[in-house]
């Protein structure tokens, strides 16, 4: 549909041995950065678009998230905007861009959790004003932003990306 990526019909996460290669990979990057692994890795969410465990370290909780190849540039998006916007998302640990991994700190409850918690919808209405703030202060980073794999949907491509929606049938049934 968007990118010429298509979901997978299985997720990676699911595979024989990935768990076993992500845990590997976690505790490698925590021990350079100097984090002591305090508990289980457990997986706290899973869906066909990425797989995020929670690591419980001496330090605090960390998160890691796999994605699936459709949204492979976030790991690097993500990180980017880390250090060029760090007020409007999570502190990336550590990258792996070749299977679309990365280490975040915690960063609190989801939005998700807090209305389920609070059942307050001004939560809403402060997080969209707050990323309309991101957005108009991510202007200026267009540039690195798309430089680490921001998919262009700018005002000027929606009409093609409008067509090739339309054109993709699978997408449309």
């Amino acid at each position: 549909m968007t990118d010429n990526t298509e979901l997978p019909t299985t997720s990676f996460w699911s595979h024989h041995g990935w768990l076993e290669e992500a845990t590997a990979w976690i505790q490698e990057q925590l021990h350079h950065l100097h984090y002591t692994v305090a508990g289980d890795i457990k997986q706290v969410y899973t869906s066909p678009t990425s797989c995020v465990l929670n690591v419980a370290t001496t330090s605090g909780d960390i998160y890691f998230k796999a994605c699936a190849p459709l949204f492979k540039y976030e790991p690097l998006l993500t990180q980017t905007i880390s250090q060029l916007l760090p007020a409007y998302t999570v502190h990336v640990l550590s990258v792996d861009n070749e299977r679309s991994w990365f280490l975040m700190e915690d960063a609190g409850l989801s939005l998700r959790e807090l209305m389920v918690e609070q059942r307050d919808l001004k939560r809403w209405e402060s997080s969209l004003s707050l990323f309309a703030h991101f957005q108009m202060e991510s202007i200026s980073y267009s540039a690195e932003l798309k430089a680490a794999g921001c998919p262009d949907r700018t005002l000027a491509r929606i009409p093609d990306l409008f067509d090739a929606l339309l054109s993709d049938t699978s997408v449309l049934l």
